[in-house]
């Protein structure tokens, strides 16, 4: 670069890349990125290799600005920020760009630069040194590939001295980076295929372990900003092509608190899913019309600048549909992401309806698929956001009124608490699904008395029972998960002609999973060709195709 530009027009470029002006102009993007946590996480020492002043603007931002910012040479002041137990200082490495000029031989940029800055008589060595030697490290936003940095740490491995890393890493590298980096003594997390918002949640998961109270302070903070805590890890997002309402008093974002619908790992390697501009499938109820299901995501899968999100009512058939795009579709061009409904039992159907309405959903021409659609979401393990649903004012007010009259009328301590919790989440409202107590006896009520149904039901000869007592025994929290009485259930509905049944056997004999302990290439095949033998199922024939491909 230095060569092509000349020192000169170089040291210019660096200036209005990391100007003060360009900060400032950018600065209120800074609360959407990885950066912004910093300060309610790490106190005392930071070190950086960047130009800019973007640490000290967020450190000033929070109120904890750093007391001291110093470059190599300044011994004396690095031995100080290592051992005050209280305060925040800044040792900025490869120096700084302040104002509209730059001292272009004080930073370290070029090759020529390094070598001087990083040679055995210069300062900076010996001054890491004692960084590394005093405290664990967290490296951010750091290759540590062929880099000077290294070179000095491989020189004082200190033994118990772990240090880490949050690190982007390319697909079939992760057990090379991993092995590496550990012989250097740094434990690491890696994220794969430069999905960068990976750190964001990173940091937001460690704050919520080490700072609850904080933790929840910044995410009320963030939910009065709209959409913005899914905007900062959709960086590629753009204007939705049917953008919401504008809606008032926080209700542009709805919370769920369910995740991913499978148990199991099936988003390799991923922890959240950030969907944009999402068409939202419901399904209530048992899939009736596969083909038309079918048919309407290839219609979804042929638009542009969308995803998919498919909210599913219960386990039995319409889960099979979660199977398929969790397992399989993570390849494909559409994001897609697939979870149950919130709440259980009588509940569920409530909140259903009030995604439904938030999200401005039309039943189609088969009365159990309805389709609705928000600017964003983000799916992880446990729960889900939506943002920005097409739904109109009107109509969310409307339901928030009725909602609150039933509340007002009914006598149930356990009602009038779900009724309160659908309010604030048309409300935008984030907080736990129930109070602790309270959820837990409901919970232990709801699964006794379904298991003993499900029970009397299934020893009476429903198929359909039989299938749902099996799903139980395999998932269920809250009792002895038992793969054993999973596959004797669940076979003897199969046995009796249950197409969700043999759906299931087939996907959970090709791919395991949760506590199913076998995998049958050979009875996975048998299963999903049953179906299609006895129902003629399109869906079977699609799922024996990507069973296929996949064993």
């Amino acid at each position: 670069m230095e060569e092509l530009r000349s020192p000169l027009n170089l040291s210019h470029d660096i200036v209005y890349l990391f100007s003060s002006k360009r900060l400032e102009e950018n600065k209120g993007k800074l609360p959407d990125e990885a950066i912004y946590l910093l300060p309610l996480l790490f106190q005392g020492l930071v070190l950086t290799t960047n130009f800019d002043t973007a640490l000290e603007t967020v450190f000033q931002m929070h109120g904890t600005p750093f007391q001291s910012v110093f470059h190599p040479g300044h011994h004396e002041l690095l031995l100080q920020s290592i051992r005050h137990r209280s305060g925040n200082y800044l040792f900025k490495l490869h120096g700084t760009v302040t104002g509209d000029l730059i001292e272009y031989s004080s930073i370290v940029f070029t090759k020529k630069q390094y070598n001087l800055h990083y040679g055995q008589t210069a300062p900076l060595p010996q001054e890491l040194k004692q960084c590394f030697v005093q405290k664990p490290i967290l490296f951010l936003g750091c290759s540590l590939e062929q880099d000077l940095t290294m070179d000095v740490l491989d020189s004082i491995l200190v033994p118990g001295m772990n240090h880490y890393a949050i690190l982007n890493c390319q697909k079939g590298d992760r057990d090379k980076k991993i092995r590496e980096l550990g012989r250097r003594q740094i434990r690491v997390i890696l994220y794969e295929d430069n999905r960068h918002e990976a750190v964001r949640i990173i940091l937001e998961r460690l704050l919520q372990d080490l700072n609850p109270d904080q933790y929840k302070n910044l995410f009320s903070h963030e939910k009065t900003q709209g959409a913005k805590s899914v905007r900062r890890a959709n960086q590629k997002a753009a204007v939705s092509k049917h953008p919401a309402s504008a809606l008032t008093n926080g209700k542009g974002i709805y919370y769920i608190d369910r995740g991913f619908c499978m148990p199991w790992k099936c988003i390799p390697s991923r922890k959240t899913i950030f969907l944009h501009n999402p068409y939202i499938l419901f399904l209530n109820g048992e899939m009736e019309n596969d083909s038309y299901i079918i048919d309407m995501i290839r219609l979804v899968m042929q638009q542009k600048d969308c995803s998919l999100l498919i909210i599913m009512e219960s386990y039995r058939g319409a889960e099979l549909l979660g199977v398929y795009f969790n397992e399989f579709m993570q390849e494909s061009s559409l994001p897609v992401a697939a979870i149950l409904a919130p709440g259980f039992g009588d509940a569920r159907r409530g909140f259903m309806a009030d995604i439904n309405i938030y999200t401005g959903a039309e039943i189609t021409a088969n009365d159990l698929i309805q389709l609705g659609q928000a600017e964003s979401a983000m799916v992880s393990k446990k729960s889900t956001i939506l943002c920005g649903g097409a739904g109109s004012d009107k109509a969310i007010n409307a339901q928030i009124d009725k909602i609150r009259s039933d509340l007002n009328q009914s006598t149930s301590v356990l009602d009038k608490e779900r009724y309160r919790q659908r309010v604030n989440r048309l409300l935008g409202v984030a907080e736990e699904d129930f109070p602790e107590k309270a959820s837990a006896v409901e919970w232990e009520i709801y699964v006794a008395e379904t298991m003993q149904t499900l029970l009397n039901s299934a020893s009476q000869g429903d198929s359909n029972a039989k299938l749902e007592l099996g799903l139980f025994y395999l998932w269920c929290d809250g009792i002895q998960n038992d793969s054993a009485q999973a596959e004797r259930w669940i076979k003897d509905s199969a046995k009796q002609g249950n197409l969700d049944a043999q759906m299931f056997l087939g996907i959970f004999y090709a791919y395991g999973g949760s506590h199913w302990k076998i995998k049958n290439a050979a009875e996975a095949k048998k299963w999903v060709n049953l179906a299609i033998k006895q129902h003629d199922c399109q869906m079977a024939k699609f799922f024996l195709e990507q069973i296929e491909g996949k064993i």
